[in-house]
C-alpha cells in the first residue's frame, strides 16, 4: 500500500507539473488571444480606409480615362488648326497678292476716271469751238 501510495504521490506530482504547464500555456493563449483581438480591432478602422481609397483609385481611374478621351480629342483638333493653319499660309500670300492687284485696279480705275473727265471737258470744248466757228 505505501508503494502504491508513492506511485500516488508521484502521479499527482507529475499532474501538478503538467497543470503548471497548461496554466502557463493558457496565460500565453490569453495573452495571444487578446493581441489578435486588439490588432483585430486595431485593423478595421483601416480596412474603413482601404474600403474609402479603393473607391477612390476606382474614380480617379474613371476621370483619368475620361481626361485620356479629352486629350486625344484635343489633340486631333489642334492637328486639324495646325493644318489649316498650314493651308491658310498660302491663302494670305495670294490675299495679299489679290489687294495689291486691287489697290493698283483702283489707282488705274481713278487715273482713267480723271483721263475720262478731261476728255469728256476737251470734247465739250471743242463742241463749243465748232459751233462758234459755224457751219
Amino acid at each position: 500500500m505505501e508503494r502504491r501510495l508513492h506511485l500516488a504521490d508521484e502521479e499527482i506530482g507529475k499532474l501538478r507539473s503538467q497543470l503548471e504547464h497548461a496554466a502557463v500555456a493558457t496565460a500565453e493563449h490569453v495573452a495571444l488571444v487578446e493581441n489578435l483581438r486588439a490588432r483585430a480591432a486595431d485593423a478595421e478602422p483601416l480596412e474603413g480606409r482601404l474600403h474609402a481609397a479603393d473607391e477612390e483609385i476606382s474614380k480617379l481611374r474613371s476621370q483619368l480615362e475620361h481626361a485620356a478621351v479629352a486629350t486625344a480629342a484635343h489633340d486631333a483638333h489642334v492637328e486639324n488648326l495646325r493644318a489649316r493653319a498650314a493651308d491658310a499660309e498660302p491663302l494670305e500670300h495670294r490675299l495679299r497678292a489679290a489687294d495689291e492687284g486691287d489697290r493698283k485696279l483702283r489707282s488705274q480705275l481713278e487715273h482713267a476716271a480723271v483721263a475720262a473727265a478731261e476728255h469728256e471737258a476737251l470734247v465739250e470744248n471743242l463742241r463749243a469751238r465748232a459751233a462758234d466757228a459755224g457751219p
